[in-house]
């Protein structure tokens, strides 16, 4: 397993001046990859219900102005449930970054 990637360390080394590190841009920088999670679960889960929809195993429908997805293979319901996941992923991560402020 390799390090932590060399772009994040060498701005962590310009942001320790003094002594001191800068939490404001040091909080920038991991707040940064802590949003990567819960989009990465978003895009997964769109792609898992495109694929669903595209095989025949999903329907789409549009109620009003609104697309309805509905399906009932593991695919979709894996797309479903990922994209659950990212929002609920998403807002304990914000919380986290909330909590660990010093």
């Amino acid at each position: 397993m390799s390090g932590p990637p060399r772009k994040i360390v060498t701005l962590l080394g310009q942001l320790h001046v003094e002594g001191r590190l800068y939490w404001a841009a040091a909080e920038r920088v991991c707040l940064h990859y802590r949003t990567m999670v819960p989009i990465g679960l978003f895009v997964a889960g769109v792609v898992c219900i495109a694929a669903s929809v595209l095989t025949g195993e999903a329907e789409v429908s549009l109620f009003l102005i609104f697309p309805v997805f509905s399906g009932a293979s593991g695919l979709f319901l894996l797309g479903t449930l990922l994209i659950i996941l990212s929002f609920i992923a998403g807002f304990i991560l914000l919380t986290v970054g909330q909590i660990e402020r010093p």
